[in-house]
């Protein structure tokens, strides 16, 4: 009881906190190799999308009956009073890089596995760089909002096979449920190829959901 009033009741069984994504999915004909015919391929299917990590999780608890809800604002976030100037340096910058073909800043294109996955490119007069060109000096420009966030995160804390929160005693804490980048990773200090994290956010936010919602504290 508060001030002689029942507790408001409860709105949401699992709320999820996080930046939600955009997956570009290529299938190929076969798994890239270094040198000879399968180096480069041409993309048989494009297919995209939507989810993330937090966004897929709070779906599937939804799907098994739980009120879930997503928050992922970004906040009073506006743009810095010398954007303008900056934006039109380092467009000068990099187009100067472009037309050279030495990247002095991020040097791409050096690596072998960079120009692998950049894919064919148009022959030009005066490309030097497979992986850069330069922008046009007009525009116009489109651009996308880049904040903090987690990507294979060795970090965070510890959960067993169902996705519950265990303290430092190893013992899961009733009520407490965790599941992507914002956990422990289900590798370790292991990275086991690119795209790692898909995998174990399929089945580990299937487990998770399914233990929360058996749950008897869920329904209370």
């Amino acid at each position: 009881m508060i001030d002689g009033k029942a507790p408001p009741e409860k709105a949401w069984d699992v709320v999820g906190l996080g930046a939600n994504s955009v997956d570009f999915v290529h299938l190929l004909p076969g798994y890239p190799q270094p040198f000879g015919s399968f180096a480069k391929m041409r993309i048989e299917k494009q297919e995209i999308l939507c989810g993330g990590q937090t966004a897929t999780a709070m779906c599937a608890c939804a799907r098994l009956g739980l009120r879930a809800k997503y928050a992922g604002v970004t906040g009073g976030a506006k743009l810095a009073p010398d954007f303008l100037a900056n934006l039109q340096a380092s467009i000068a910058r990099f187009n100067g890089f472009a037309k050279t073909g030495k990247d002095l800043d991020f040097h791409r294109g050096e690596r072998v596995v960079e120009q692998l996955f950049n894919g064919d490119v148009k022959e030009e007069p005066g490309r030097t760089n497979p992986t850069m060109w330069p922008l046009s000096a007009s525009g116009p420009y489109y651009a996308a909002l880049v904040v903090a966030g987690t990507l294979d995160t060795k970090g965070g804390p510890k959960t067993d096979t169902h996705g519950r929160v265990l303290d430092t005693g190893d013992k899961p804490i009733p009520g407490l449920y965790g599941v992507g980048n914002c956990v422990a990773s289900a590798s370790g200090r292991a990275y086991w190829a690119g795209g790692a994290t898909l995998g174990p956010i399929i089945a580990f936010a299937y487990r998770t959901a399914q233990a929360a919602s058996a749950d008897p504290g869920s329904k209370a």
